[in-house]
C-alpha cells in the first residue's frame, strides 16, 4: 500500500463509548493518539478529509470476539458501531483501508507496551493502544502524544 501521497494517516478501532484514533503525521513521524465519541470522531474526519483512513472493521471477520467472554453480549453491537463508521466513510468518499480484526491491540496492559517498544506514553487504553497498533504495522515511529478531540456543541 502506498502512503507516500497521504500527510495524515488516521487509524480507527471502533468502540461502544469511545473510538481508539491515532492520527500519524507522515512527515513528522509523530503519532497522536486518543479517544473519541462518534460525533466527535466525524466532525474531525470531515475536518481532515485529505487523510488516509485505516479502520478496523469488525463485520469483516468470522471470528467477532476480540474482547473475551465477559464482554461478549457486546460483540454485536461493537460491530454495528464498525459498520455505521464504514458507511460513514465511505458515503463522505474518503480513502479507507478496512481491516478485519487481527488482535491488533497485542499489548493487553499500558506497561506491556512500554517495556516492549521505545513510545513514551502517560497512559494508554485499550483502544487506543489497538489504534496505535494498527500505525505501527504500516509506519516507524517517532514519537506517541495524546490528544483530546474537541467537543462540539448542539
Amino acid at each position: 500500500m502506498d502512503f507516500s501521497t497521504y500527510k495524515k494517516i488516521i487509524t480507527i478501532d471502533p468502540d461502544l463509548e469511545k473510538n481508539g484514533v491515532a492520527i500519524y503525521d507522515t512527515q513528522t513521524k509523530v503519532c497522536q493518539v486518543g479517544n473519541a465519541y462518534m460525533w466527535e470522531l466525524f466532525f474531525f474526519l470531515l475536518e481532515n478529509k485529505d487523510a488516509f483512513i485505516i479502520l478496523e472493521n469488525s463485520g469483516l471477520s468470522s471470528k467477532q470476539n476480540w474482547h473475551g467472554k465477559a464482554s461478549g453480549k457486546n460483540v454485536g453491537k461493537n460491530m454495528g458501531v464498525s459498520m455505521v463508521i464504514s458507511d460513514f466513510l465511505k458515503a463522505y468518499k474518503f480513502s479507507v483501508l478496512e481491516l478485519s480484526p487481527q488482535g491488533f491491540s497485542r499489548f493487553k496492559t499500558h506497561e506491556a507496551m512500554l517495556s516492549a517498544t521505545n513510545i513514551e506514553m502517560a497512559s494508554s487504553n485499550n483502544e487506543q493502544r489497538s489504534a496505535l497498533c494498527i500505525v505501527m504495522k504500516f509506519f516507524k515511529i517517532k514519537k506517541v502524544v495524546k490528544v483530546k478531540f474537541k467537543t462540539y456543541d448542539k
